[in-house]
């Protein structure tokens, strides 16, 4: 090896091996203790050891942020990065995610390695989980991961909440596109029951959107006794007329299960919330092609067409029938 110390500007000649060392040398101060080691050192020994150094310092930190970070929070970073690639193709760091690839923390770091993330996206989630979950308290407005709900509860020392969903309402735009849209004066409710449906959810993934106000508090408890009063007058009206109805005309119907299926189907039809189905003009607006009902009609009633298909020569049939008895009969007069 040549010494050439602060001299590397002699080798700026084309057959200078290791260029990037002598531009290094004549960047640095001639003070530097640098200037001191033999011309090829730095570039022959050290910086081998060097890149072996920091590869295993990247794996240690590697190892070190995906076990201190909570698995919720990895999905996420993954998740957005997998989004940010969609979006700009050319400098895409994730081109495909699969659930598998988040299930735990030893498919975590496969990905890591395979996709070579950056560890700088892993650094940046732990520090936010360092900053702690999102504050919460009761009767705040959340969304998270396309569901929107009021916190109704807070554990003590857990990073969940447990959220009262809120209903979704469709709307469309000019060019064809349905989204949701939350109202958050009526509460999501199960199709068994009727009750709220209320879910937990993690304070990481939630993003807080408002507040409950009395006015809404108010507004809430007003569609609940509706609610009720809706539910009450269908039960009476299903009770005292309806059911006889169905009946007399099933009366014939063998074996039993099959009677049991066309009450019970006609039963849900009815109760189904979601239609105004004690308004006569309703009634009157369903079509027996299902494609030519209305958005509302199609929407709340998508769950029977294919539980009809069991004992129904069509899916129409038995909503049909039940129509044809509300208007024959006059149920609503």
């Amino acid at each position: 090896m040549v010494k050439i110390g602060r001299w590397a500007e002699a080798y700026t000649e084309p057959g200078n091996p290791f260029p990037d060392e002598t531009d290094s040398f004549a960047a640095m101060p001639p003070e530097s203790p640098m200037q001191i080691l033999s011309y090829g050192l730095l570039s022959e020994m050290i910086l081998p050891l060097i890149k072996v150094k920091r590869r295993e310092k990247r794996e240690q930190r590697k190892e070190f942020l995906i076990k201190k970070t909570l698995n919720v929070n990895l999905r996420r970073c993954f998740e957005e990065l997998y989004r940010l690639s969609k979006l700009d193709p050319r400098n895409e760091l994730i081109p495909n995610l699969k659930s598998y690839h988040m299930n735990n923390k030893k498919n975590m770091m496969k990905l890591v390695d395979d996709c070579e993330i950056p560890l700088i996206y892993l650094e940046e989630t732990y520090q936010k989980q360092l900053q702690g979950p999102l504050k919460l308290e009761i009767g705040d407005w959340v969304e998270c991961k396309g569901q929107y709900g009021v916190v109704t509860c807070i554990g003590l020392g857990r990073s969940d909440v447990f959220v009262k969903l809120v209903k979704q309402v469709n709307t469309s735009w000019h060019d064809g596109t349905y989204y949701n849209y939350p109202i958050f004066h009526r509460w999501e409710r199960v199709r068994e029951g009727g009750n709220p449906r209320s879910k937990e959810m993690s304070r990481w993934e939630c993003k807080k959107i408002g507040h409950d106000t009395p006015e809404w508090i108010r507004l809430r408890s007003r569609m609940i006794v509706d609610y009720n009063k809706n539910c009450t007058k269908r039960t009476s009206i299903w009770n005292d007329k309806l059911l006889p109805i169905i009946s007399q005309n099933l009366i014939d119907v063998r074996p039993a299960p099959e009677y049991d299926s066309i009450v019970g189907c006609c039963k849900q039809i009815w109760f189904t919330m979601g239609i105004n189905f004690l308004d006569k003009e309703v009634w009157k607006s369903i079509k027996e092609n299902k494609k030519d009902n209305s958005y509302i009609v199609r929407h709340h009633l998508s769950w029977c067409w294919g539980l009809l298909q069991w004992y129904a020569e069509s899916p129409q049939v038995m909503l049909r029938y039940l129509r044809n008895i509300v208007l024959r009969d006059g149920i609503l007069d």
